[in-house]
């Protein structure tokens, strides 16, 4: 109840505190999420803790796969800006993955992290651009902090 001397807002007073609210909860919802988003996408778990720790430490908001079956789902969802993937896990192989990918029409930068050797992470490069996907230079395992760091500071 208003107090005979307070004077009630006004209808522009509650939409203005109204519409102050609503931009503050806004600003708060695009500043946490305006940090640029990763999606790795790996059957080693510890590939993943590396990807992670480099990944937030370069500013990254991450999000792990371990099934590259989930990847598509994922993307819609989580509209990455790089997907990091290995090319060689159970279930489904990296030119799958590619194809799918671009199929989707992804439009983040994919870096290939794989143990394979350097014809094949080159092959995979050009069948990635192939499929229109932005392919970043490849990542040979085991690749280092650093080597991570740089390639997602690029």
């Amino acid at each position: 109840m208003t107090h005979p001397t307070q004077a009630r807002p006004t209808s522009s007073e509650r939409m203005r505190e109204d519409f102050e609210t609503a931009f503050a909860a806004l600003e708060e919802e695009t500043s946490s999420s305006a940090r640029p988003r990763l999606i790795a996408v790996d059957d080693d778990p510890a590939i993943l803790d590396v990807i992670e720790v480099v990944g937030n430490e370069a500013g990254y908001e991450v999000l792990l796969l371990t099934e590259a079956g989930e990847l598509l789902d994922a993307v819609a969802r989580f509209a990455p800006q790089v997907i990091i993937s290995d090319l060689m896990m159970p279930n489904v192989d990296g030119v799958t993955l590619l194809r799918n990918l671009g199929a989707a029409g992804a439009k983040c930068s994919v870096i290939v992290a794989s143990a394979a050797d350097p014809k094949t992470l080159t092959a995979a490069v050009r069948l990635g651009r192939g499929y229109g996907l932005d392919m970043a230079p490849p990542m040979p395992k085991p690749f280092t902090a650093t080597v991570l760091h740089e390639a997602l500071t690029r």
